[in-house]
């Protein structure tokens, strides 16, 4: 069975008749509800030189682990994630990337979080530079459907300082 692309809810109602040699038809009752999925991100934040929602997020060049992006499950049912971070800009030719976990399962009425690393690339060529910014759009997909929801990410790469702190 192929399901239709979905962008809203809504509900299908009926009845189907069926009656078998010489018996007596019987009515079935039809009930079908179809719901989206209704995802928030908590950490959205507004960028006015683009007027644009966007998540800015810290990245520390020693450190391969990023601060995980919180979203909220705000519908009453499970599903499964597919995670992806796309870019038309090839980075090849940069120092560093980002990549993402494949999959997130969330739980219904919950918080989940998607976690990102941040990845060297071995073969670039000239000075690492001091800081860099990695902008992409994370793409977060419902297994199974073609329903998906997609945020711009900035990546703000740094090299960290022990006698410093963050101004």
């Amino acid at each position: 069975m192929k399901i239709p692309p979905v962008k809203e809810n809504y509900v299908i109602e009926g009845f189907l008749e069926v009656q078998l040699e010489s018996l007596v038809p019987v009515s079935l009752p039809i009930y079908v509800k179809c719901e989206v999925p209704q995802i928030f991100c908590v950490k959205d934040l507004y960028k006015p030189d683009e007027d644009t929602q966007i998540i800015k997020i810290p990245a520390k060049k020693n450190q391969i682990k990023m601060p995980p992006i919180p979203f909220k499950n705000l519908s009453n049912f499970n599903f499964t994630l597919e995670i992806e971070a796309i870019s038309n800009e090839s980075f090849s030719t940069r120092p560093y990337d980002i990549i993402t976990q494949n999959f997130v399962n969330c739980q219904a009425n919950t918080q989940f979080f998607v976690n990102l690393q941040l990845k060297e690339n071995m073969s670039y060529k000239g000075q690492m530079p001091s800081k860099d910014y990695i902008r992409k759009i994370l793409i977060l997909k419902i297994k199974g459907s073609t329903i998906y929801y997609n945020y711009p990410i900035e990546i703000f790469v740094f090299e960290s300082t022990n006698n410093s702190g963050m101004s």
